[in-house]
Order: C-alpha cells, then structure tokens, then sequence
C-alpha cells in the first residue's frame, strides 16, 4: 500500500516526502488554533486588549515554547560550530520586523477574524511561489498550478461573501430605526 501511495503521491508533488507533508499538516492545524484564541483574546467581550497587550500576554508562552527546542536542538550546533559569527545589526533588524508582523496581524485579527488571516496567508503563499518560480527557476508542475487555481477560487469567493455582508449589514442598518430615543427637554410642572 506504501508504494501504490508513492506512486500515486508522487504524480502531483515533484519532491514527494511524506514527513514533511505531516509536518506542514500539523503546522497548518497548530496555526489555526493559535490565530484562533488570539481572535478571542482580542474579540471577546469583556476584555479590551490591543495588539501591544496581546503581544505582551502570548510573547512569553511563545518564548517558553520556543527555548525548549532551542536548547536541545539549535544551542549545540552553534555551540560547535567554529565559524559562527552572530551579526548582531542583522539581529535586531530582523527582531523589528518581526515584532512588525506579529504587531499586524493582531491588529489583522482584532478588526476582522482568523479566518481573513488565513485567506491573507494564501495570497502569501502565492507570492513566495512566484518569486521562487522567478528568482530561482523552481519548477512548477500543472497539478500544482490547478491547486492554485483552486485555492484562488476560493479567495475570490471569500471575499465576495464577505463584501455581500458587509452590504447586507450597511443596509440593515440604513433601515433600523434609531436604538436610543432623542432626549427631549422637559420643563419643570409648576404648582400654580
């Protein structure tokens, strides 16, 4: 059954392997969790949070998180390796810019949703496909191109969903009657 798998597999992926499929798969499932309780951190009534605030409350857990396999993983390599040089302007620069990315998309999913981030990560995709087609000849094959295709229908539809309701909401609001009277003066009684 493995090799009928590799073979079928294999038909729309030029360079086929099954552990990074599950890894993509699995990152895929833990980004949507985590955008989606970001979206309820930053959406949920009750609470006021800002990207700045949400920033400060998921850093540390990210930090946390990310150390662990820092220390088993990376911090020997480095350790070992007698050529390391740590460019430390080139540090700091890429720190900004991901504190920048992660400052917009808080701000992404505090005005809108998860769901409108993820549709931004598509088009994301599509760029990092096109500039690697571009600036390093990547092959793309016409299964890939028609999975594109697709993906880019549903973009389409997505936003024109979400256009039809935001016109839908505009609309409904245009007809709704005011939700709160308009305060009118009333002059004292007088016991004449």
């Amino acid at each position: 059954m493995l090799s009928r798998c590799r073979s079928h597999c294999h038909a729309g992926e030029i360079h086929f392997v099954v552990v990074g499929v599950l890894l993509q798969v699995g990152s895929i499932a833990t980004e949507s969790v985590r955008l989606t309780l970001v979206q309820i951190l930053l959406q949920k009534r009750g609470i006021k949070m800002n990207p700045v605030s949400t920033l400060y409350h998921i850093a540390p857990c990210c930090f946390v998180f990310l150390f662990l396999p820092f220390i088993y993983i990376e911090l020997p390599k480095m350790v070992n390796d007698p050529n390391l040089v740590v460019n430390v302007p080139l540090l700091l620069v890429s720190a900004a810019c991901a504190f920048a990315l992660n400052m917009s998309v808080f701000l992404l999913i505090g005005k809108t949703s998860a769901l409108t981030m993820n549709v931004a990560g598509v088009m994301k995709d599509w760029l990092l496909i096109l500039l690697s087609v571009v600036l390093y000849g990547s092959t793309v094959t016409r299964t890939q191109l028609m999975g594109y295709g697709l993906a880019f229908v549903g973009v389409m539809y997505y936003n024109f969903q979400k256009v039809e309701q935001m016109k839908q909401q505009a609309a409904a609001q245009a007809k709704a009657p005011e939700k709160q009277p308009l305060t009118s003066v009333e002059t004292p009684k007088s016991d004449h």
